[in-house]
């Protein structure tokens, strides 16, 4: 990358990125001969790091199967509350219909007394002009 950089003399993007990457080398050396004591912090730090993944993996699955059977036992509760709401109106439905069979049914009757009313006084009048 380096070689690349340095064949554009005249790019100011590359002589930027020649001084970041001149930077980053002689950084980098600087750390390796500070941090090879290091080595076995850093590789019990890795290995903490890991633990901790796995154990946040863990949790991860715990929590993604608790939230399936929730979203299973609320998809049932919308189910029941979707069938109850349908008895519910059927019951309405069958309440008003009933309603209207009463309502049909009192008509009849009245029409049916009137009518008797009529016909008993027809025959009350027929008797005292025989009488």
């Amino acid at each position: 990358m380096k070689q690349y950089l340095e064949a554009e003399p005249d790019n100011p993007y590359a002589k930027e990125a020649l001084k970041y990457v001149g930077n980053i080398s002689d950084d980098s050396n600087e750390n390796q001969q500070m941090e090879t004591p290091r080595i076995n912090e850093l590789s019990q730090r890795a290995k903490e790091a890991e633990k901790l993944v796995e154990r946040q993996h863990k949790q991860n699955q715990k929590l993604k199967e608790i939230a399936r059977e929730a979203r299973d036992e609320i998809a049932q509760l919308r189910q029941q509350l979707e069938d109850i709401n349908a008895q519910i109106e059927a019951a309405e439905n069958s309440r008003h219909e009933l309603k209207e069979k009463t309502k049909t049914i009192a008509a009849t009757a009245k029409k049916r007394d009137a009518a008797w009313k009529e016909r008993v006084t027809q025959l009350e009048a027929q008797l005292l002009e025989q009488g």
